[in-house]
């Protein structure tokens, strides 16, 4: 009885310790999706991302820089679908014609093109080896932002291009920043 014992007991581990080494890896672990970098603040169904907007400091959609009197708008850029961890850059632009366009249609009233010397932007953006998505930001001179622009909404389209690595969403490579100038209370 003891010899019948020990054998089950010897195969019910071999076969345990066969299970182990045949299993494959979890789902959750496996690449899927295709690697597409998009623009998070664009996902909305027009594309329009809305300054102010946000509750509280930890959900507002941008910052206030008192000490150098600078409103900073938060943007990003992140990479779709669950691929290798590689870094990756695009290159930042602006899109004067788009909010042109806009205006001129009617699609954006009481709104005017934020002009060129106001805003500060960078050229681009590098996101590190092992993160999917990465933040800048669009900084503008919030007293002449104020004192020019009041009772008026600023407009500008911010677009990525030129991916180092992957490929760029059709879709939601840009982002229409709409700023309630009165709303920020500046």
């Amino acid at each position: 009885m003891k010899k019948i014992f020990y054998n089950s007991a010897i195969l019910l581990a071999l076969c345990a310790v066969a299970l182990l080494f045949s299993c494959e890896k979890n789902d959750q672990d496996l690449d899927y999706g295709d690697a597409k970098i998009y623009m998070p603040q664009g996902l909305s169904s027009n594309l329009n991302y809305l300054v102010p907007k946000g509750l509280d400091s930890a959900s507002r959609n941008y910052t206030l820089d008192t000490k150098n009197n600078q409103l900073k708008v938060i943007l990003g850029v992140a990479r779709s679908g669950k691929t290798t961890d590689e870094g990756y850059s695009v290159n930042i632009s602006t899109r004067a014609d788009t909010i042109n366009t806009l205006i001129a249609s009617n699609l954006l009233t009481n709104t005017v093109l934020l002009p060129d010397g106001l805003y500060r932007l960078p050229g681009s953006i590098s996101v590190p080896e092992g993160q999917s998505a990465g933040t800048f930001l669009l900084s503008i001179d919030a007293a002449q932002l104020k004192s020019g622009y009041s009772g008026k909404k600023v407009a500008l389209a911010v677009a990525i291009s030129s991916p180092s690595k992957f490929s760029l969403s059709a879709v939601n490579n840009k982002v229409i920043v709409i700023i309630d100038v009165n709303a920020l209370k500046l």
